[in-house]
């Protein structure tokens, strides 16, 4: 069953508060996973790593949280979704996908632009490289993985 997004309507109401809440813890888990993995860079890679192990707790107990949320709030959608394939066509996953879609695009852009920078300059370590990888690798899965979802829409 199908129902259209009208103003006041309950599905509209409860798609926008799930679909918001799974981009959001998304959005979230993803923000502390690069930071996690900046700390264990840093920690691998500094022998002055003073500091560091308390910089992976913060990083570790959002993880700890989020990862587990996302993960039951999208196999939840996802039923939903093999259930009826016409609720690919909500108009608030739609806006939320293509926003996710273009906030990641633009992490992969400005960590391209961050790399080629620091190459010109004269600061592009290791440490760096490997940071910028961390980026674009937890960016591009995460646009990978929504242009796949948008694309199996599309052909519903």
């Amino acid at each position: 069953e199908i129902s259209a997004c009208l103003v006041g309507s309950e599905m509209c109401i409860r798609d926008s508060f799930i679909y918001a809440l799974t981009f959001g813890v998304m959005l979230f888990g993803a923000i502390y996973l690069v930071n996690l993995f900046h700390a264990l860079i840093d920690l691998w890679l500094n022998s002055e790593s003073y500091g560091t192990f308390s910089r992976i707790r913060w990083p570790m107990a959002v993880l700890i949280v989020t990862t587990p949320l996302y993960l039951w709030l999208t196999i939840r959608e996802r039923g939903k979704l093999v259930a009826d394939p016409a609720l690919f066509r909500s108009a608030v996953r739609r806006w939320l996908t293509y926003l996710t879609l273009l906030l990641s695009a633009l992490v992969l852009l400005g960590d391209a632009i961050a790399v080629i920078y620091a190459f010109l300059s004269g600061d592009f370590t290791g440490q760096f490289f490997l940071k910028a990888v961390v980026v674009a690798v937890v960016a591009g899965f995460i646009f990978l993985f929504y242009l796949s979802d948008i694309r199996k829409g599309d052909g519903v």
